[in-house]
């Protein structure tokens, strides 16, 4: 059965109610096309199971939920990870974070990543550093499926570790040293996170936004911890939140040198790099 309705009359009615890139994600993940196949077919008479799906993925991104979300899916790196609501959707400024590492002239041979939710930070690593051996952790047991879930499709092995581990509390279980260390923690302030766009605080995991009171929680205890996780000599990468870096500057100063921190494409501070001297 066919609904009546061209793709494209159907995709313009989508456009006036979410936006042209948000019609054209979901269009193309309905019908498992890119963006040449909604052109070149665009008169084309729309299957009615397919307009049903369509619409009901619609109706979702009025009420606020991502593209990402409703999809299940999400580039980063060049890479497409699956997602659900156990983790958080990456962002692009994550990617610098990830480029940051793989462009560093520093020893990469071991590498832990803090609070892996997705696994887009580990499994983006190993795949572009393919002789560096991952560690991800994470407190969620259903984040630790999705990660491993993404190594699996993406890697097509289990060449990362996950482990399920309280940052907060357990890093030191872990007995072993990384060269390096990488984390995009929790780092929204408790009170702020009521104030977030409604497409992140009603339908994103608060676990994984939650940085306590002043959003500093995790960086303060990985800075600590460094001693049971880092080798002397090894570098630890943040990323950070905009008004964060004299604070993270502060935090490691007693026991990091070499500390940076630099802008994303918007100018804003986003990361944070340092070598650990004890």
């Amino acid at each position: 059965m066919t609904s009546g309705k061209t793709i494209k009359e159907i995709r313009d009615i989508a456009v006036l109610k979410i936006g042209r890139s948000d019609a054209d994600a979901l269009l193309k993940n309905v019908l498992s096309c890119d963006e040449i196949y909604l052109l070149v077919h665009k008169d084309d008479i729309m299957k009615k199971e397919d307009l049903k799906r369509f619409a009901s993925y619609v109706k979702r991104r009025e009420n606020k939920e991502s593209v990402a979300y409703i999809t299940g899916e999400k580039e980063f790196m060049s890479l497409m990870f699956y997602v659900d609501k156990n983790v958080l959707v990456p962002r692009w400024e994550t990617e610098l974070l990830v480029e940051e590492i793989i462009n560093a002239d520093i020893k990469k041979d071991e590498i832990l990543d803090l609070c892996t939710g997705s696994g887009a930070i580990a499994v983006s690593l190993k795949y572009y550093l393919k002789n560096s051996s991952l560690v991800g952790v994470d407190i969620s047991d259903g984040a630790l499926l999705v990660a491993k879930k993404n190594a699996k499709n993406i890697l097509k092995n289990d060449d990362v570790t996950f482990l399920k581990l309280d940052v907060l509390s357990e890093t030191e279980k872990l007995n072993k040293k990384f060269d390096v260390v990488v984390s995009n923690p929790p780092y929204i302030e408790t009170d702020v996170i009521k104030t977030l766009d409604s497409d992140v605080k009603d339908f994103e995991p608060h676990l994984a936004l939650d940085g306590g009171c002043d959003g500093l929680m995790f960086y303060r205890k990985i800075a600590s911890d460094a001693k049971y996780i880092l080798k002397k000599g090894g570098y630890i990468f943040f990323e950070i939140g905009f008004n964060q870096g004299d604070a993270l500057k502060e935090i490691l100063k007693d026991n990091f040198t070499d500390i940076e921190v630099k802008n994303d494409y918007a100018g804003l501070p986003r990361i944070v790099t340092a070598r650990f001297v004890g």
